[in-house]
């Protein structure tokens, strides 16, 4: 069946004409495109691959694909629009993948995003052996079948595995990546994932196993050298009680859970030196924080806290800070002038704003003992002249940012005795 073009008004009618809040939601994402959009009337069958792209494409009708759907061809980025239902070996997102029908993946879904508006959505159900999610955006309306789910997904509760558990060996990194002092953890390697993935290969354990059974019953056996709990992944709605209960807690991990509050009782920690929150869907910090005195790092990646308590600048001690730069609108005032903050991580830089960016870096001046700042994921289009003022900044990292090669050079003259690297 070959495609049909039709312009951007004719598509938005299109989706929009089959109603309901789904349909609303697609309808507006295509908005966002530009014509033509390439569209299939009617059911489509497709022996292989189907690999979408660069243009947006639209089935008005369902889609039944042998191999694998993968919705983005090198950089660019790109739309599929399902109006029926969406069955295949292997989906993998890495950018727009709407379904206004059900889902059903013999094998994995797999997510990756490059742009904070990237998103897969389905109305109906969700059928797959695993769904995989590094750092996309998901919203499933309906029922989610699925044996795993890793990462954070709208509709459905992580399974409670660490990557190592859950993935072949072929697919992480080679080396460990050493978060802080003592924990350590294997990462993903998406690009290993999309090819094996689209190859038809094997990314999954035979038969993995969960922490989840062992970390819970142990939280009230740490022991008082190690003072450590990581709960990284483990399919919590709430922190346990149990956390709250161990005497000298140092470290406390709870990141890829689905926890949305944290209880006042964390001021009880006040040995905490170190707190993770990344990706959870707590939307903001209890004042009692203020009694974790002794607190030296924060990490606050991909969350949607917008501002940061007042309590905040009682920390003292606070020595390293790692925020979501897209969740707030400008420098946390809590942050200003904390006398011994000497690193800064700014993570999902997303969209480019230069106004927001000069007003970031001019409140970094009140930070007296800064030395390392980082921005990761995302775009810059330049730096502000105030950059330089930092007087304290010995390092600077741009990880997995895009800037074009002029703002470099300029950012690289103006910053001759500070280390600046950048890597993707």
């Amino acid at each position: 069946m070959n495609p049909r073009e039709i312009n951007l008004p004719e598509a938005i009618e299109m989706v929009s004409n089959f109603g309901g809040a789904v349909a609303d939601e697609v309808a507006e994402i295509v908005k966002n495109w530009s014509g033509p959009f390439l569209v299939y009337d009617g059911d489509v069958k497709i022996d292989g691959e189907l690999a979408v792209g660069p243009g947006p494409v639209i089935v008005w009708g369902s889609l039944e694909v042998d191999g694998a759907v993968i919705d983005r061809q090198g950089a660019s980025r790109t739309l599929l629009v399902v109006l029926g239902d969406l069955r295949c070996k292997n989906l993998i997102t890495l950018s727009q993948v709407c379904v206004l029908g059900d889902v059903d993946v013999s094998g994995v879904i797999f997510g990756e995003a490059a742009d904070g508006n990237d998103r897969m959505i389905v109305s109906g159900t969700t059928r797959a052996k695993a769904i995989v999610n590094d750092a996309h955006w998901f919203h499933l309306s309906g029922q989610v079948d699925a044996d795993f789910v890793y990462g954070h997904v709208d509709g459905a509760p992580t399974s409670g595995f660490r990557a190592e558990e859950l993935f072949i060996s072929e697919v992480l990194d080679g080396e460990e990546e050493e978060l802080d002092e003592s924990i350590y953890a294997s990462t993903i390697r998406s690009d290993l994932i999309v090819q094996r993935l689209r190859q038809g290969q094997d990314i999954l354990r035979d038969s993995p196993s969960t922490r989840r059974h062992e970390l819970m019953s142990s939280l009230s056996e740490v022991s008082e050298t190690k003072r450590v709990i990581s709960l990284e992944d483990a399919g919590l709605f709430e922190v346990p009680d149990e956390v709250f209960d161990t005497p000298g807690l140092a470290r406390l991990t709870l990141d890829f859970n689905e926890i949305t509050s944290l209880p006042a009782r964390i001021g009880e920690l006040t040995d905490l030196r170190f707190l993770s929150l990344d990706n959870t869907q707590i939307r903001r910090l209890p004042p009692e924080i203020a009694k974790l005195q002794e607190l030296r790092t924060l990490s606050l990646r991909f969350m949607r806290i917008k501002q940061l308590p007042d309590e905040i600048a009682q920390l003292k001690n606070l020595s390293k800070i790692f925020l979501t730069y897209s969740a707030f609108d400008e420098f946390p005032e809590p942050l200003r002038g904390l006398p011994n903050l000497v690193e800064v991580q700014f993570w999902h830089c997303e969209p480019d704003n230069p106004a927001k960016l000069e007003q970031m870096i001019e409140s970094l001046k009140t930070l007296p003992s800064l030395t390392t700042l980082g921005f990761y994921k995302g775009e810059i289009s330049r730096f502000p002249t105030a950059i330089s003022e930092l007087e304290n900044l010995e390092s600077l990292e741009l990880t997995e940012i895009r800037i074009g090669d002029d703002a470099m050079n300029r950012l690289l003259a103006s910053l001759p005795n500070v280390r600046v690297k950048k890597s993707t």
